[in-house]
């Protein structure tokens, strides 16, 4: 079981990691984490407002029947969003469970959209908005038709709160076989564009949100995010990287699928801030071994997370702060919070660990999970949080 501690914890949450105790069986290994997020949640007096469950399916009918289970399983003891995902965790485990969660004084409503839970609520005169899980629910369609269903279910759920995807800063993407092909397009092209396509909808003038595009073995796209009406957010570049949404040709691959959808560039910022009550929350994109546009460390797991890392590090360099007009002004201000790190293959892990902790050390709040990276030559990818104390 892992904890962000308590005292970085103000109105959002998020990187508590829970992982089963030893049990034979996939329902003894849920309700096991559901035992000890109940008696966190109860200590911490907070409120969960969405789960994500990353479970060893490594089949479409091995997916749908686990989902089935867990999906009953989480609507009798929950009333949040909740998203499954097909990602084996690296412990051993049958499933691993992310929890994202509020403070009491919020007082989350958990609502509806065509079947799909969401959560709102207020806080500092600020509105929230969290939903997760949105999928195609029947899979008689290609990622195109996957992609949009998912988009629409945004949408809808945004429009129906008045609100619309610029109000989105954190948003994950789950794609099934994310480098594979089809009809000769790339998929996460073909997800790129029909996310473009929607994203044009919107002006983003406090930039596009933070955001991961992972793969995942089965279960087609599904989208997660968190939205506010808030006015101190601020999007993070890093000076070493072109920013996503301003790639080259070069670089993105082809999307002959459509004749209505051009290939475009993946509408993310690098990191995405947002001001809480006392301090800042900086949310850290899938970050990868990137400099530039160009990959980096081709084949070299272990120097593709350092590289990684120096990239996050230049994120959240206090300069690089400073001048995208966040108010911190002292390096001890800047705190990492927790991790997520996605290993395209575990004959990595043990490289991409040992690096990892060479800069970090033993963190506890960190999760290793096995996803398909979104381009073939990289092999890992880190996403992360942190804490800015205002200043």
């Amino acid at each position: 079981m892992l904890i962000t501690p308590e005292k970085n914890i103000e109105v959002l949450g998020n990187g508590l990691y829970l992982s089963p105790e030893p049990a034979n069986t996939f329902i003894e290994q849920l309700k096991n984490c559901h035992g000890q997020l109940d008696k966190i949640m109860a200590d911490l007096n907070r409120h969960v407002i969405l789960l994500v469950y990353f479970i060893d399916a490594r089949t479409e009918k091995e997916y749908h029947a686990l989902s089935a289970t867990l999906e009953k399983i989480h609507l009798l003891n929950y009333r949040s969003p909740f998203s499954i995902v097909a990602q084996a965790p690296v412990d051993g485990t049958k499933v691993n469970v992310e929890v994202h969660h509020c403070c009491k004084r919020a007082n989350p409503e958990c609502k509806q959209f065509e079947g799909f839970n969401y959560c709102t609520f207020h806080y500092n005169n600020n509105k929230y908005l969290v939903s997760g899980g949105l999928q195609m629910k029947t899979k008689n369609s290609d990622l195109q038709g996957q992609s949009m269903e998912s988009f629409r279910l945004v949408k809808g759920i945004l429009n129906s709160e008045g609100m619309d995807f610029s109000h989105i800063f954190r948003q994950w993407n789950y794609i099934e076989s994310i480098t594979g092909t089809f009809s000769e397009s790339q998929r996460y092209q073909i997800f790129n564009d029909v996310r473009s396509l929607f994203y044009n909808e919107s002006d983003f003038i406090q930039g596009y949100p933070a955001a991961t595009g992972i793969g995942m073995k089965t279960g087609g796209v599904i989208i997660d995010f968190l939205a506010a009406v808030h006015d101190q957010v601020w999007p993070v570049k890093n000076p070493e990287q072109v920013d996503a949404h301003k790639y080259s040709d070069e670089v993105l691959a082809n999307n002959e699928f459509s004749d209505q959808l051009k290939s475009t560039t993946p509408k993310f910022e690098r990191a995405k801030a947002i001001a809480l009550e006392k301090d800042i929350l900086m949310y850290i994109s899938g970050t990868a071994a990137i400099k530039g546009q160009v990959s980096t460390a081709k084949n070299d797991a272990f120097q593709q997370t350092l590289e990684t890392i120096d990239n996050i590090e230049q994120l959240t360099d206090i300069k690089n702060l400073t001048a995208h007009h966040i108010p911190v002004t002292d390096p001890s201000c800047i705190e990492p919070g927790s991790f997520k790190i996605y290993v395209k293959t575990a004959d990595d892990l043990k490289r991409v660990r040992s690096a990892f902790e060479s800069r970090f050390g033993k963190m506890n709040d960190v999760l290793y999970l096995i996803g398909d990276i979104c381009r073939p030559e990289l092999l890992m990818e880190i996403e992360g949080t942190y804490r800015l104390r205002k200043s």
